[in-house]
């Protein structure tokens, strides 16, 4: 049974309440695989990392941490992914990241993979079904469009939440949420979703059909 965790950005350390989640729901530790957030920067075979550094930090430790980037083949990262007891695709830049998935021929492994997946910022609105490109939200295109992502579930992830972005929010989101829900978590928020249930932790707000509401 596939687990997914939609983690917003944790600037201190991650909630308790989602460390103890993760605790319970991660019972095999035998091998990460690190999905790179940043491909087109990172230097090394196992730079550090905020994600890893959380996980610890919930008890959560595991024999062995493999970094996907292109300095693997696409079969060899495929391999990597396949067999590894939890996915963590990594906070960064999505549009690049998302791209570097679709050159090692990731996604069809990552849809299929029986664990744990965990998606950080950019990593989790790369995990949702669709996602909003717009220049009301910091992305540097001329126009707004939707992207698509891996599609774990019918539903699209918008971290970072500014309640404050009316025009973002009004012109992008609102018709957006006709087509998908939309779950967006202000700070210390996260979702979990099994077989398409969703539970909530921390302040998460929702749009769906053009409403907006702060679900518990």
């Amino acid at each position: 049974m596939s687990i997914h965790y939609y983690l917003d950005w944790y600037y201190d350390t991650m909630p308790s309440n989602i460390q103890k989640s993760l605790h319970q729901a991660i019972r095999h530790r035998e091998t990460i695989a690190l999905i790179s957030g940043d491909p087109l920067y990172y230097e090394g075979d196992n730079p550090p990392l905020v994600e890893c550094e959380w996980l610890l930090q919930a008890g959560i430790e595991f024999r062995n941490y493999v970094f996907v980037d292109h300095k693997l083949s696409a079969k060899e990262a495929r391999t990597v992914v396949s067999q590894a007891s939890v996915v963590s695709i990594l906070g960064g830049y999505n549009l690049e990241q998302k791209k570097m998935i679709n050159d090692l021929e990731l996604d069809d492994v990552i849809r299929n993979h029986e664990g744990v997946i965990i998606g950080t910022s950019a990593g989790a609105i790369d995990m949702s079904d669709k996602w909003m490109c717009s220049p009301r939200n910091k992305y540097d295109v001329k126009t707004a469009s939707l992207q698509a992502g891996l599609g774990l579930n019918k539903l699209s992830f918008e971290p970072h939440f500014d309640l404050e972005n009316h025009d973002y929010i009004e012109t992008d989101l609102m018709p957006f949420s006709y087509e998908l829900p939309i779950y967006a978590p202000t700070k210390n928020g996260a979702i979990k979703v099994v077989d398409e249930i969703v539970e909530v932790f921390g302040t998460v707000y929702k749009l769906s059909n053009g409403q907006l509401q702060r679900i518990e």
